[in-house]
Parts: structure tokens; C-alpha cells; sequence
């Protein structure tokens, strides 16, 4: 080997170790990231591994210092369980964090970074954040929730709690500002009224509340003012939705009865305190006349029955009362009138019946008239009975194929012992005619042979201011030697009206009369004509008579 001075060769040794130091220097660097761990570099001066040469002199150690790798996920400290992104704890509300399989859930945490659990408002939206979920602590849930006694549902889509109302599954609720969902309460929402029950669901169908039935929609809105069928029962929502129950109800012009469940009743008698009333098949309590049960009754416009009796008049129909409520019908006699009444019970006015195979009409004021002239006009043909029996003439007008069965007029008579019997046809017709005395009449007209109709004879010939006097007041008895006497005036209605071939029928019979035996008057002496005749009647009025 070939020697080199002292100095010099502590240069190039010098040199040599600097720069293989510095190349051992960064590979240690490179290790000590990898694995945490530090290693002593010896460079021995001839260049050697350390331990080859015992005599060599030991080249100084560099030791680096140690360097913690930064803190990620979830790490439980002793102040609280936090999360760590690069060493950095997260903190603040709602913060997104996703688990191994990349399912993302939302978590709270306070300034240091500490996992909050339970209630909390971000933005004004509520979250909770449960301590129970083992597999995910302190996560916000979603669905229903008991908290303190309360309960809440949070969305399972962005895990706020529900205010107002709510659609869930196929019901209706309503959660309060703080999200707590109402129960046993009333709610108004958009002007519609809900009432969410012990469960929280809006009500549906018919529902008691504080003794009082309600009625909501399928969608549970209160419903008011309206008719509702529930379970094959009919029920009434008055203006507050609160249903009728025990009392009778006017609904727009009618009346029902809602008993004490609330229900409609039909087809049944119901007695108040206001009076009885029947509900018919419908609901509605019935007005005016009603057969039930083979009676008839009568209900005022209110629907009470009416328990007065005699002529009773209820919203301008007429009805003839038993004081059990029920109508009278058909033909009846009141006083000195008759009436009819139909199968309601309404007194016939203006109106015609057939009563007894004979057709009567009744006047505007209900009673049978006598005298139907007037309503039917002249006819083409009459026909006439005498009855000997009551000295009665009624006279008749067709009623189509029925044949003469209208009762036009009924006339006082006076027939004789000797009046035949059976069916003539008139004859004849004069003005003035002779009669047996000798005496004379007026308006004859012949009936068979020497029988006529004729006035009430005269002592004087065409004198008719010589009136029999006492003849007259006979009228209505048997006294005529077997002519039919009459007033003078009924004697020019049959001249006027039955033309000569008139059928007249000449009987003796009790109870064949339609009409009540007309009256005559009953002359002083000196009443010397007849106050019937038209031709006499300025007579009348000169003495104030008649």
C-alpha cells in the first residue's frame, strides 16, 4: 500500500464518509416512514460493515425522531365519541357520514368535535339522534319515534321530523311545530277541521267526541250541514257537524226525528213534548193527510197531529176531525149541509163526487149545491121524478153513459091521491091553461092525459095577481085533484128548460130524494101573487115583501 501523508489522507477520508453518510441518511428516512423505526448508521473508516474488523474505530450515530400517523374515523376518547377526517375532528349538525358498505347517515357534533344524541334543530328542521342503535350510534332516525312520552315521525328521506298534517301510509296526522304529533285534539288545516284521536289519526267514518257524534270524511275532514249514510243508518250534520240526536229537526221544509244514537227514524209514530208525529218511509215527518194503517190522518205543516175535532182547516185544505187525529171521508152531513170528503180526507170544492149512484157537485164553500145551472149550463135534454111519497120534483141532467144521474134542481110540490104512478113523457106546453074549479095556471106543461105541471092555481082568468092564497101555503102536502102543482117560478123553469117528449117518472118511494125537500113561502091573505113569479116580483119590492 502505498503511503500517503497524515493530513492528507484525513481529507479524503473526510470527504469520502460525507458523502456516503448522506445516501444512508435518506435511505433510514424511507424505512422509518414505512415501519415507525429508527436505525444507527455506522460507516467504519476503512469503509466496512460494523464488527468485521474489532480493531476498527467506531463512526459516529444520527438518530431521527419518531412521527404518529393523522387520525381517521370514528375514535372513542374520554371526553366523547368523535369522528376524524385527517387528524381533524368533524364537527357541527346533520353532518353526512358514510359506513363501510356506503350507506350515508347523518350525525351531530358539538365544538369539540363530541357526538351529540338526541334533539336537534338545524335550520329549523328537528332531527334525533339515537343513543339505542347499536350499529350506529348517534345517527339520525327516521320513521316514528317515542321521545319523553311524545310521539314524532322523521322522514326517511332527509330524517326531519313531520310538522302539520301529514299523510302516512293510509292515514292522516297532525304534528305540531315542535313535532309532536297531536292527539284527542281538534285542527283546523286550510279551513277544513279534522280530529285526530287517541291514536293520532285524523278520525274517519262516525265518531263520538265528548258525548256527541261527528261524522269526517274518508279523508277526515269534519263534515257539516249535509244528510250522511253510515252502516246502512242516515244521520244529519248540523252547521257545526255535530249530529242531530234525541229531537226533531227541520231540515230546508221538513222534519225528522234522530233518536238518542243520533240515527234517523222511519216508518214510525214519535210523541214529543211538542206533539205526535209520524216519519214516513223516507225520514220525513208527514204534513197534511196520510192513510196509515187503513185510517186517515191529519198533520199540521209542522208534522204534529192535529187532535182537534170537527171542520178543521190546515195550510187551506179542509178536514172533518175525530179528536184521535183521524179524518173523516166520503159523504157526510154537517148541520144542514153535506160535504164530501175524499180518500185523503180533503173537503171536495169546486168539485164533483158520485155519492149513492147519483154525481153531486160542491161549491167553493164545500157544501153540496142544489142548483148546478150555473156549472153545467143548459142542457139538450132532462129528465124529471116526481115523488108523491115527499111531494117532491127533481129534476136531471146526463152524465154521459152513467145516463141522467146530476141532480139539477128539486122543486116543492103538491101532487094528488090520484097522481099515476110510472114513466110518461111530456106532451104539451101553454102559457095560461084552465083548470078544474074553474081555475086557471100558469106554465103548463102536460104529463099524461089531463095531468100537468102547472103554478099554483088562480081564481081569475090569466090574472096572476089572483092567486090562490091558501092553495099556496098547501104546497109540499097532497092536495091537488092530481095535477103536480108548483111556484110559479119552478113551473117556468120546467116550461123554459123541457122541451115537449121530456121523460117523467111518477113515483111514491121514501128515501129516493137527493136533495133536502125544498121550502115554500107561507103568504098573508093579502099576498095575492106569487113571489116566485118574474112577473110579480115589482109587486115585491113596491110592498118590501120579498
Amino acid at each position: 500500500m502505498r503511503k500517503i501523508g497524515k493530513g492528507l489522507i484525513l481529507t479524503a477520508l473526510f470527504a469520502v464518509c460525507t458523502v456516503g453518510m448522506i445516501g444512508l441518511n435518506l435511505d433510514a428516512a424511507t424505512l422509518q416512514n414505512k415501519d415507525q423505526k429508527s436505525y444507527d448508521i455506522e460507516i467504519m473508516t476503512d469503509g466496512q460493515i460494523p464488527g468485521a474488523d474489532s480493531s476498527t474505530t467506531e463512526a459516529p450515530t444520527t438518530e431521527e425522531p419518531t412521527t404518529e400517523a393523522p387520525k381517521n374515523g370514528w375514535v372513542k376518547e374520554p371526553d366523547g365519541r368523535k369522528y376524524y377526517v385527517n387528524g381533524v375532528a368533524k364537527t357541527g349538525s346533520h353532518v353526512a357520514i358514510k359506513d363501510s358498505n356506503g350507506k350515508k347517515y347523518y350525525y351531530s357534533f358539538d365544538k369539540k368535535g363530541n357526538l351529540v344524541y338526541g334533539l336537534v334543530k338545524v335550520n329549523g328542521k328537528l332531527y334525533y339522534h339515537s343513543s339505542s342503535d347499536k350499529k350506529h350510534p348517534g345517527a339520525a332516525v327516521t320513521g316514528w319515534q317515542q321521545i319523553k312520552g311524545k310521539k314524532y315521525y322523521f322522514s326517511k328521506k332527509t330524517c326531519a321530523a313531520y310538522t302539520g298534517y301529514k299523510k302516512i301510509g293510509n292515514s292522516r296526522y297532525f304534528f305540531d311545530s315542535k313535532g309532536r304529533m297531536l292527539t284527542k285534539k281538534w285542527k283546523t288545516v286550510e279551513k277544513r277541521k279534522y280530529y285526530f284521536g287517541k291514536d293520532g289519526k285524523a278520525e274517519t267514518g262516525l265518531v263520538k267526541i265528548s258525548g256527541k257524534k261527528y261524522y269526517f270524511s274518508k279523508k277526515g275532514v269534519l263534515q257539516k250541514s249535509k244528510f250522511v249514510k253510515y252502516k246502512g243508518k242516515k244521520y244529519y250534520l248540523g252547521k257545526t257537524g255535530k249530529a242531530a240526536a234525541g229531537e226533531v229537526r227541520k231540515v230546508n221544509s221538513s222534519y225528522y226525528y234522530f233518536n238518542k244514537s243520533a240515527s234517523m227514524i222511519k216508518s214510525s209514530w214519535i210523541k214529543t213534548s211538542k206533539g205526535k208525529y209520524y216519519f214516513g218511509k223516507s225520514g220525513k215527518a208527514y204534513t197534511g193527510s196520510h192513510k196509515i194503517n187503513n185510517k186517515v190522518y191529519v198533520f199540521r205543516s209542522n208534522g204534529t197531529l192535529v187532535t182537534q175535532s170537527g171542520l178543521v182547516t190546515i195550510s187551506g185544505k179542509t178536514y172533518y176531525m175525530n179528536s184521535n187525529g183521524t179524518a173523516q171521508t166520503g159523504y157526510k152531513k154537517i148541520g144542514d149541509a153535506y160535504y164530501y170528503f175524499g180518500k185523503d180526507g180533503v173537503m171536495y170544492r169546486k168539485k164533483w163526487a158520485y155519492v149513492g149512484g147519483y154525481k153531486f157537485y160542491f161549491c167553493s164553500n164545500g157544501k153540496r149545491a142544489v142548483e148546478v145551472d150555473d156549472v153545467i149550463g143548459d142542457q139538450d135534454a132532462y129528465e124529471i121524478i116526481i115523488n108523491k111519497k115527499t111531494n117532491v120534483v127533481t129534476v136531471y141532467a146526463k152524465d154521459g153513459k152513467n145516463g141522467y144521474i146530476i141532480p139539477v134542481r128539486a122543486f116543492i110540490c103538491s101532487t094528488g091521491v090520484s097522481t099515476p104512478l110510472g114513466t110518461f113523457h111530456t106532451q104539451s106546453r101553454y102559457r095560461w091553461h084552465e083548470l078544474m074549479g074553474p081555475c086557471w095556471g100558469q106554465w103548463c106543461s102536460g104529463i099524461y092525459e089531463g095531468y100537468l105541471f102547472h103554478s099554483v092555481y088562480y081564481n081569475d082568468v090569466n090574472n096572476n095577481n089572483a092567486l090562490s092564497v091558501n092553495a099556496y101555503n098547501k104546497l109540499g102536502t097532497t092536495c091537488s085533484h092530481g095535477c103536480v102543482r108548483l111556484t110559479a117560478g119552478d113551473a117556468k123553469w120546467i116550461y123554459d128548460h123541457c122541451s115537449v117528449g121530456t121523460k117523467v117518472t111518477i113515483i111514491n118511494e121514501s128515501g129516493r130524494d137527493p136533495f133536502p125537500k125544498p121550502t115554500a113561502y107561507k103568504l098573508p091573505s093579502w099576498h095575492t101573487w106569487d113571489p116566485t113569479d118574474p112577473n110579480m116580483q115589482y109587486k115585491c119590492k113596491q110592498k118590501g115583501c120579498h
